[in-house]
């Protein structure tokens, strides 16, 4: 019966210092997290006012464009400024279909 005491006694002692041992460890986990969150705040502000010196920068307005559509008739015209084989304008053959009316 003795040795049943000791026994429990001694399970009762290390289960105290397990216990311990977790707490322990989760609240160190826990500083570091924070820590780990105010350095990730800290560097992320940091960033920013270095973000604000960018200029942007502001460009010309596209030229005007000088393909006309001719409601009257069936055709398209191309007005003079722009070149038959300019490289800005393509032909899909899918485009060749006419809805008639």
């Amino acid at each position: 019966m003795a040795n049943k005491k000791k026994i429990d006694e001694r399970e009762k002692v290390l289960q105290a210092k397990q216990s311990e041992q977790i707490v322990q460890r989760v609240g160190l986990a826990i500083v570091v997290l924070v820590v780990i969150g105010l350095v990730f705040v800290f560097i992320r502000n940091r960033q920013t006012p270095s973000a604000e010196r960018v200029t942007v920068t502001q460009y010309a307005a596209p030229p005007e464009m000088t393909a006309r559509i001719s409601i009257s008739s069936a055709s398209s015209t191309i007005s003079p400024s722009v070149r038959r084989r300019s490289p800005r304008i393509t032909w899909d053959p899918r485009w060749s279909h006419r809805e008639t009316c």
